[in-house]
């Protein structure tokens, strides 16, 4: 696989860019091997994202998970959908111990009206909780085709992602966001995603975190 080197990356990464990530933590082994993949996480990257608030100058990620620091933009620790840094995110992956971390740079039309939609998007989205019901998670592993299969009241890290796709228009609207697993964000498992109005680059690795 081609790699890119976390200097690199900070250089030209932008808005929209999605990382995905393989951990050797126990949650991380547990999603990874129920769903045959080498992800168990994802997030998206957002480069100086001051239209959403002055404060954020720099490079973020938004994501559905537990951090160790407060979410950026509202400065309190959260379970589910949260702006934190880049660095931060990376930071924890300086030992190949814990893991590792995969680049897909996307390919966008960013003008106003991208701004404007994903400004409404997060501010919809800020702070709602991680989605921990086991009937989700059951649905989603086994594709079962019962109840509520576009939720927005709770997400995971791969339906908080999908979801934002849907919404700025680069993915399909009928999608079921709730369904949608890691590995499905990568360009070399199976169940690729098909994007629409955008072109997504196969992974290269970080290296030199």
């Amino acid at each position: 696989m081609v790699s890119i080197t976390k200097e690199d990356l900070f250089k030209t990464c932008q808005t929209g860019d999605i990382l995905l990530y393989n951990s050797k933590t126990i949650m991380g082994r547990v999603i990874e091997y129920f769903t045959g993949s080498l992800y168990s996480h994802v997030s998206m990257i957002l480069r100086d994202p001051t239209y959403i608030d002055p404060k954020l100058q720099g490079l973020y990620i938004i994501e559905a998970a537990a951090e160790d620091i407060p979410d950026s933009l509202t400065g309190k620790k959260k379970l589910g959908v949260q702006i934190i840094p880049l660095e931060y995110a990376l930071n924890y992956y300086k030992s190949s111990l814990m893991g590792g971390v995969y680049y897909r740079k996307s390919t966008i039309e960013r003008c106003t009206n991208f701004n404007n939609k994903l400004k409404s998007i997060i501010q919809k989205t800020e702070g709602v909780k991680y989605d921990l019901h086991i009937l989700d998670w059951f649905r989603a592993l086994f594709d079962v085709e019962i109840g509520n299969r576009q939720i927005t009241n709770r997400f995971w890290c791969s339906a908080l992602l999908a979801y934002i796709y849907v919404e700025l228009g680069l993915l399909d609207k009928s999608l079921e966001w709730s369904m949608i697993e890691p590995r499905q964000f990568s360009y070399y498992e199976n169940k690729r995603l098909s994007y629409i109005n955008c072109t997504v680059a196969p992974e290269k690795q970080i290296i030199n975190i």
